[in-house]
């Protein structure tokens, strides 16, 4: 009986061996799969307030037709009292006129800020070929104390032009969040633009921020070539449910 145990004690404190790199490229994968996941749970979460709200919104049309109105204050002004919804807050924006962000290492070289033909500002990332193995983008940082336990949703108008077949589904022109949790974790929840061309399309999701983390908005291309352009960058404090 005591050899048994011995022996057990000495396996569980013998160290373990170290991972290959096929295993640690297995973890990789896994790791990524599980994210992706998890930002497509929060996308489907952030669907689903959106019809429920719009179904409060119809609801509320209807009771105040019922009433003798016509419907169209309710309709016209989602933050009327008559359907008690209040207005979504304003937390930042951007017009890309100012370099109020950040284009970190290697990317600084594909990342300007153009001109719009019609006035104002975009900003463009252009990766034409693989001259050097990066994923360009653009961090934006926020202020955590401006958003720490809120809901917020992020929207901007994208462009794409000619933008390489995107390998994987997370990949190709990106809008998302370099959100860091408390613990230290990295998630990156967002939305994809995929590749092709692509006119302006607003593009927009939503995302809780938890107390004791901090994010930073990431616009650019990941694992594809080409060019996006983004303007009209803005974040919103949904209210409370």
């Amino acid at each position: 009986m005591n050899i048994v145990v011995l022996l057990a004690a000495a396996v569980l404190a013998a160290p373990s061996p170290s991972p290959s790199p096929e295993e640690n490229a297995g973890l990789e994968r896994e790791l990524a799969a599980e994210t992706r996941e998890v930002s497509a749970l929060r996308s489907r979460n952030a669907a689903l307030l959106a019809e429920r709200r719009n179904f409060e919104t119809a609801l509320a049309q209807q009771k105040d037709l019922l009433a003798g109105g016509d419907g169209k204050a309710v309709q016209n002004d989602p933050s009327s009292n008559r359907n008690g919804a209040a207005k979504p807050k304003s937390v930042a924006a951007w017009d890309f006129k100012e370099s109020s962000f950040r284009i970190p290492g290697s990317s600084s070289h594909f990342a300007a800020v153009e001109t719009l033909p019609e006035g104002g500002a975009m900003l463009v990332i252009d990766y034409p070929e693989v001259r050097e193995k990066t994923n360009p983008v653009v961090l934006i940082h926020v202020d955590p104390a401006l958003t720490a336990g809120k809901t917020l949703k992020f929207t901007v108008l994208a462009r794409g032009e000619g933008i390489s077949k995107p390998a994987r589904a997370h990949h190709g022109a990106v809008f998302s969040l370099r959100l860091k949790q408390p613990d230290g974790s990295l998630l990156w929840p967002g939305k994809s633009l995929g590749g092709g061309d692509f006119d302006w399309t607003e593009a927009s999701f939503v995302e809780t921020i938890p107390v004791g983390g901090s994010f930073a908005v990431m616009l650019g291309l990941q694992g594809v070539t080409g060019k996006v352009c983004f303007r009209e960058l803005k974040i919103e404090e949904l209210p409370a449910e």
